[in-house]
């Protein structure tokens, strides 16, 4: 299990959930866009734990997802 420190330079802390999804809208790292990451974590959430519900990431899915 991955925790997010606030020892971590790239740590940003807790934001509005638009402010997030904008965030993470914009940003790419080593491994490429952060929103392909989300959407690729979500449905693996989905297939891997389908009894499973993470409101957060899935609040954010669907913020990135109406962007469109």
């Amino acid at each position: 299990c991955y925790v997010g420190r606030p020892d971590n330079p790239s740590f940003v802390g807790s934001e509005p959930l638009g402010d997030l999804a904008d965030r993470i809208w914009r940003s790419v790292g080593p491994s490429g866009r952060n929103k392909d990451y989300l959407y690729q974590l979500a449905e693996s959430v989905r297939k891997l734990a389908p009894a499973s519900f993470d409101s957060h990431l899935f609040a954010l899915e669907v913020r990135l997802a109406s962007r469109f």
